[in-house]
């Protein structure tokens, strides 16, 4: 598979990943309706590019653990970013904001 629009133009720095949000179901499992007052208590995304990692005082860099098709679940305080040109939805936010990756 190709490399996306977003990931041909956008490349972050550091510990920084971005992010597409992933809109809840309105649908569970079993299949009954969720009102739209029903929200996940943690948001959720896939990881759209990841930076280098966070360098250290020992001059190396901290390896992020995540990668590009991930689906992970976020602590908060993310901060959105738009891209010039692009249509979509992203959020830009640091590698500590993510509480997990969801297999």
């Amino acid at each position: 598979m190709g490399l996306s629009i977003v990931q041909e133009t956008f490349k972050p720095l550091g510990d920084l990943v971005l992010l597409r949000p992933i809109d809840p179901s309105k649908t569970t499992k079993g299949g009954l309706l969720m009102p739209d007052t029903v929200k996940p208590r943690q948001p959720r995304a896939e990881v759209i590019a990841v930076g280098p990692g966070r360098m250290m005082e020992s001059g190396k860099r901290h390896e992020l653990l995540v990668k590009p098709g991930d689906i992970v679940t976020l602590t908060g305080g993310v901060h959105a970013v738009e891209l010039e040109g692009h249509s979509e939805k992203l959020m830009l936010c640091e590698y500590a904001q993510i509480a997990g990756i969801i297999y």
